[in-house]
């Protein structure tokens, strides 16, 4: 783990909360020589997808030979997973370094007025890493929404929106255009755009930024035919088919039909970079998608019983993946299947929950450990009423929430575990 000191002073920023703009972020860039402009980026925003696009294409860029940079978030287990050189982590000591570079720079914005928040710190953090490493590229992720988001500062060769559905409506908007509005706001002048947005409403929006800014715009489900051939508890395989090129029997270790779309995405993006000057061939992108692993997006581990680990936290990734975990009963042939869920406060518990306790014979309710989580009280009363007859469990403390879900277990059945990302990184912990 980072020196003590380093942990604390990062989760001390958070304390500050989400604040949204890019004029601190800005300053904090300049201040340290504006290292985000050292390298050619590729940015990544949308509902759900955004973690697992960029790393196929980060993983692709690596196959092609580039030194690439990803800067994802949030980290399931340990900050460092948020910043990594070709699939490795950064390490301690280079983390102590671009801390020790960053923060007297944000103290001195904080005594003028004007505090960066945790996100802004680490995304500089990630920014001067890359330079410092000389990468050739980095993929950057976007932490929320896009058009404030303090990555929202670089000049990217492409913008990729995956997808776009209702997600932290306080903050991006009710209505499915005001999503996407924030999400287009990553698109820049000139630049090409790509979006596997199926909602009509959404697109419209996206591409009249696109249009306005004069950036290329490209609609997945316009330029690319897929073909599923194959589905396994070790991965799929699937063809793609784009004007430029025939991707035949290219496999993906991680599972759900979503990840498909997913993988088209980042098919189509490196065909617009290989137009933006960079060097992509389609063995690249075979080798890439078949090495690019996001842990916890579907991740089966564990034998009798079987544990699904998957993040779903928001009502379009929750309709999904309860979708995939019907099919994958039917498929494995599981008696039963045991849901282990928590949640954050900020997030649709319903909308969420509902879809996936249509699949789960039990409910274990727990809180992720992180001051965001929806307490087990507060809860209470809309779960039990959620869960119906359904066995339910309210148990506090995560640790206790998994031995209670694997104790009711039987040898052919499936443990779910899902609805936060903190929660799933936490019994991914345990389990190991």
């Amino acid at each position: 783990m980072p020196k003590p000191d380093v942990q604390e002073y990062l989760e001390g920023l958070g304390r500050f909360g989400m604040h949204f703009g890019l004029g601190r972020v800005r300053k904090l860039l300049a201040a340290l020589g504006d290292p985000h402009r050292a390298y050619p980026t590729v940015h990544v925003t949308g509902t759900n997808g955004k973690g697992s696009v960029s790393k196929m294409l980060a993983c692709i860029l690596q196959e092609a030979g580039y030194r690439t940079g990803l800067y994802v978030s949030p980290h399931l287990e340990k900050f460092n997973e948020r910043i990594s050189i070709n699939g490795v982590d950064i390490s301690d000591l280079n983390l102590e370094e671009a801390v020790a570079k960053v923060r007297p720079l944000v103290d001195a914005l904080a005594k003028k007025g004007e505090q960066c928040t945790y996100f802004e710190a680490t995304t500089a953090v990630a920014f001067e890493y890359f330079r410092k490493a000389k990468v050739d590229v980095a993929v950057i992720e976007v932490g929320l929404g896009g058009r404030l988001d303090a990555t929202n500062v670089i000049d990217p060769l492409v913008s990729v929106i995956t997808n776009v559905s209702l997600e932290h409506t306080d903050v991006l908007g009710k209505t499915v255009q005001k999503v996407a509005y924030e999400k287009a706001g990553i698109i820049k002048p000139g630049r090409p755009v790509i979006t596997g947005a199926w909602d009509r409403k959404a697109v419209d929006v996206i591409w009249a930024t696109a249009k306005k800014r004069k950036a290329p715009f490209y609609m997945m489900q316009r330029e690319v035919r897929r073909r599923s051939n194959a589905v396994t508890m070790e991965g799929q395989t699937f063809s793609v088919y784009t004007d430029r090129e025939s991707y035949m029997k290219l496999f993906t270790p991680m599972l759900g039909d979503f990840q498909q779309e997913n993988a088209a995405v980042a098919v189509l993006s490196a065909e617009i970079l290989g137009e933006s000057g960079l060097r992509i061939t389609p063995e690249h992108v075979r080798k890439g998608l078949a090495k690019a692993v996001v842990p916890c997006r579907m991740e089966l581990v564990g034998q009798k019983p079987k544990i699904l680990l998957d993040s779903a936290h928001n009502p379009a990734a929750a309709e999904r993946a309860a979708a995939f975990v019907a099919g994958l009963r039917a498929e494995a042939g599981f008696e039963r299947v045991h849901l282990l869920f928590g949640i954050l406060s900020d997030k649709d518990l319903g909308n969420v929950l509902g879809p996936m306790l249509k699949v789960a014979d039990t409910l274990t309710f727990t809180q992720p450990t992180t001051g965001r989580a929806l307490p087990v009280d507060k809860a209470r009363k809309k779960v039990t009423a959620l869960a119906g007859k359904k066995g339910l469990s309210l148990i506090s403390r995560p640790e206790n929430a998994l031995r209670t879900a694997l104790k009711l277990s039987g040898k052919k059945d499936l443990v779910w575990v899902t609805g936060s990302m903190y929660l799933v990184g936490e019994v991914r912990a345990l389990l190991k």
